[in-house]
């Protein structure tokens, strides 16, 4: 379940940014759920490794407006 109070804290007014934010909550908590049901080896394998690229992916998005400052 998605934490929305939370989320709220990692708001920085980027919609580009607040969307990554917000999908990476949503994927994390749909990770979370799916762990608890006892996801196979194979498919943890899988939602990891999507998690690693994401994350990479969106820390390369937020330095771009950094940048811009």
């Amino acid at each position: 379940m998605l934490d929305n109070e939370r989320f709220e804290q990692y708001k920085i007014g980027v919609p580009l940014i607040d969307a990554d934010h917000l999908n990476l909550f949503m994927q994390v908590a749909r990770f979370n759920e799916r762990l608890q049901s006892g996801m196979s080896t194979e498919d943890l394998g899988k939602s990891l490794n999507f998690l690693d690229k994401y994350v990479a992916a969106h820390f390369a998005r937020e330095v771009l407006p950094a940048k811009k400052c």
